[in-house]
């Protein structure tokens, strides 16, 4: 495993309330179990945090490594993936998750996507959703300052260069809003979950009486396409799909 991560939450810069200090103090017992390899005081404090409505992708990646050194391979990978979601640049957890994920039981292969497609969703994975939002105030503001230089320059050259700039600033400011869109859609459509316990059998159908269609075991991905009750819809990588209880998983 590589090194813990220092709990330095973005948010905590900015904690003017009463359960401002309370947080810190569990950012640093968790740390402080961390190294005295308290490995599940260390989950219990970072917990405690997550309960307190605060996460970031350096709670969610320590939280990872001590449910890890524990045993709790499907918590740890389920925290690796919301660790991921929020930071998918992160080398780091890019390389906990895949030591975890060789550890697993099952070695489901995907179905192959075509070229473009696969293409596409690694580029729109490289920023989260907040950071092509970013990107995109960013290139609109850009775009702004070529229309003030056109209006507020009198240097005929400044002017066309501004009508340039302009230009390809309102380009890439309708690429960057396709782009955010489909991010943004592929977000809020798709859950994921990760298996939690040792093997779960899959069913046909939403009852516990109807017959197993396959069995999957802990830290196993799949997708989550309908719910009924207590019971979820999954399918795998591979294209196989099923029925699971919801007390089986956790959601990404």
């Amino acid at each position: 495993m590589k090194k813990i991560e220092p709990l330095i939450l973005f948010t905590f810069f900015f904690l003017v309330t009463i359960n401002s200090q309370p947080v810190e103090q569990l950012m640093q017992e968790g740390n402080q179990y961390y190294i005295n390899e308290q490995w599940q005081d260390a989950v219990e404090s970072y917990n405690k945090i997550l309960n307190q409505g605060y996460q970031s992708a350096s709670l969610y990646h320590n939280l990872g490594n001590a449910h890890f050194k524990i045993g709790d391979l499907g918590e740890a990978i389920l925290n690796y993936e919301r660790a991921l979601k929020l930071e998918p640049r992160d080398e780091d957890i890019r390389f906990n998750l895949r030591l975890a994920n060789a550890r697993t039981i099952d070695n489901i292969k995907e179905v192959p996507q075509i070229f473009l497609v696969e293409w596409w969703n690694g580029f729109i994975s490289v920023f989260t959703v907040s950071g092509w939002a970013f990107i995109f105030l960013l290139i609109y503001l850009i775009m702004l300052a070529f229309i003030g230089i056109y209006f507020l320059s009198q240097n005929i050259n400044l002017q066309r260069f501004s009508i340039y700039g302009g230009f390809a600033s309102l380009i890439l400011l309708f690429i960057t809003l396709l782009i955010f869109i489909s991010a943004y859609e592929r977000e809020a459509s798709t859950n994921y979950g990760i298996i939690l316990v040792n093997s779960v059998n899959v069913k046909v159908s939403p009852t516990y009486e109807s017959s197993d269609s396959f069995i999957i075991h802990e830290g196993l991905k799949f997708e989550i396409q309908d719910q009924l009750d207590d019971w979820v819809r999954i399918k795998l990588a591979d294209g196989k799909v099923g029925w699971l209880p919801g007390n089986t998983f956790g959601k990404i």
